[in-house]
């Protein structure tokens, strides 16, 4: 993770990384809120989406922050996996986040310019698995049925890791690569220091609880009413000039594929309804790169990223290759320099 503080200066980035409640260097739940993802209550989400807001409240003052002008300035919140419904939090319409704090909402509305969903898997968005008993998940293997939870975790955590190859001329879910195991993981070798440091078995086990149907039902609700909201709809405009850019890895294990579907295919729907959504999708594939993308190329990651960022709204697939975005990036940056608009 390291890696990409090393490399954000060179694109006139700055990066902060935290990490998720429950995990090393972050506060655990208490039983209270264990039992509110368990139930699906809103208030769950209210209470991520106030630590992002205190979060940012408190890191543009004490960093002296300049605000968005649209091109420079402000900050853009990323989440990352599961990390994706910590992001979202804040910008949930219905979860009450800025209720008696409409000068909390003014100051970050001239901050925040773009929410960035990183290869989310389905159930972050409380998405159904499509139909069907094939689609893989480690955790339910009858294989492995013997084994700790830890070992159970472990697996897991290698299989997210993996490089798997949909067919996706195919077309989804249909062409999507159901095997339980890869030939290559970006974990394998992962230092036991790194293991130590950004994950937590026991952290996994006790807090990991969004699958629950209930939660699933509160997040398919949640997410469609940010992404697939319209200016009519009968909603405070909140964030109003905050853009959506949604970044998938065509390597990721079949679930951040199938997100990725389901999202832009519902977002095209809703378009070709003739609504116009409060806050456009631009749909971002990095066609050789997998869920891990950022720890094996950290540098054209962050290419990637920032690319992403900067372009234009596009109803279009933005496919881009990670071994040659850094190239691509640098170009950009020197052109953009010379026209003055850095």
């Amino acid at each position: 993770m390291v890696d990409l503080h090393q490399h954000a200066h060179s694109l006139n980035l700055r990066t902060v990384i935290w990490n998720r409640r429950e995990y090393p260097g972050s506060t655990r739940y208490s039983d209270e809120e264990i039992e509110g993802q368990v139930n699906g209550r809103t208030t769950f989400l209210k209470g991520l989406g106030v630590l992002v807001k205190d979060f940012l409240m408190k890191f543009i003052v004490q960093e002296n922050i300049p605000k968005s002008n649209g091109k420079t300035g402000g900050v853009v919140i990323l989440g990352w996996s599961m990390g994706c419904m910590t992001a979202m939090s804040v910008f949930y319409p219905d979860t009450g986040v800025f209720d008696g704090d409409e000068e909390g909402l003014k100051t970050l509305e001239s901050y925040v310019k773009d929410l960035v969903l990183y290869d989310p898997p389905h159930v972050a968005f409380g998405y159904p698995t499509p139909q069907g008993d094939k689609f893989y998940i480690p955790l339910t293997d009858p294989a492995y049925q013997g084994k700790t939870a830890e070992e159970k975790y472990k697996i897991f955590a290698h299989w997210a890791a993996g490089y798997y190859d949909h067919d996706l001329k195919m077309g989804v879910p249909g062409g999507l690569d159901l095997h339980g195991s890869s030939d290559r993981s970006s974990l394998d070798n992962w230092p036991e220091a790194d293991w130590t440091k950004y994950f937590s078995i026991p952290a996994a086990i006790r807090s990991e609880k969004m699958f629950s149907p209930a939660m699933q039902k509160t997040l398919r609700k949640a997410s469609e009413r940010l992404l697939f909201d319209s200016p009519d709809d009968a909603t405070k405009d909140r964030f109003p000039k905050v853009r959506i850019t949604y970044i998938s890895c065509a390597k990721s294990p079949w679930t951040c594929l199938w997100a990725a579907y389901e999202t832009r295919r519902m977002f095209k729907v809703f378009l070709n309804k003739g609504r116009s959504p409060k806050r456009w999708i631009n749909f971002t594939v990095i066609e050789d790169g997998n869920h891990f993308v950022h720890l094996d190329s950290p540098q054209n990651f962050l290419a990637t990223l920032k690319a992403s960022i900067v372009a234009p709204d596009s109803d279009a697939l933005n496919a881009v290759s990670v071994s040659t975005a850094w190239v691509y990036a640098r170009s950009e940056f020197y052109l953009r320099a010379l026209k003055g608009k850095l």
